[in-house]
């Protein structure tokens, strides 16, 4: 038989392309190749790590917001004002579990229940992480842009105190007040 220079059935030539990305080491060329289930996991990893696989927190924090929202409208507030501010509970609650996981990485791997958290197993870096916390908070201050100016300036102090909340836990003696401020501002 002739050399047709293709040699049916054989693999091709992998060479290995290592690279360190956020401290570990990957062969760049095997990500290439799976680049679309890459992608797919990725997404996958973001929503857990937003625990929107877990909702109870999101009717937790949704229940009294909306019992405000209807008590200060003194009957069935405006549709866009129910819309601005479920969404804005499910954005607060996922930047919330986010920001949480982020500051808990170190800690997480030495506790049992939580050594498969999307940080702590490299599924999402740190700084996909923040990047990811930075995303939802801005969504959610977009939407609160367009209510009126004191529910902005309480946005605000909302967002600092969800994001001290995971540091408090770590630094003070009764974090749980911080997280119950948190939850109250919806």
């Amino acid at each position: 038989k002739p050399n047709t220079g293709v040699n049916v059935g054989a693999r091709p030539n992998h060479q290995p392309n290592y690279q360190l990305i956020d401290g570990r080491v990957v062969d760049i060329n095997s990500i290439a190749k799976s680049h679309g289930t890459a992608q797919q996991n990725a997404v996958l990893s973001a929503l857990k790590l937003m625990r929107l696989d877990r909702p109870v927190g999101i009717l937790l924090l949704l229940m009294p917001t909306l019992a405000a929202l209807w008590l200060a409208a003194e009957g069935t507030p405006p549709l866009a004002i129910i819309v601005i501010f479920v969404l804005g509970v499910v954005l607060t609650r996922s930047g919330g579990c986010v920001i949480n996981d982020y500051a808990d990485r170190w800690l997480d791997r030495s506790v049992e229940r939580t050594q498969q958290r999307v940080l702590v197993s490299g599924a999402l870096s740190g700084r996909t992480a923040l990047i990811l916390f930075a995303v939802l908070m801005l969504a959610a201050f977009a939407l609160v842009l367009a209510t009126n100016a004191t529910t902005i300036w309480l946005s605000v102090l909302a967002l600092v105190i969800a994001t001290i909340y995971p540091y408090c836990k770590r630094h003070t003696y009764y974090p749980q007040v911080i997280l119950g401020v948190a939850f109250s501002m919806g």
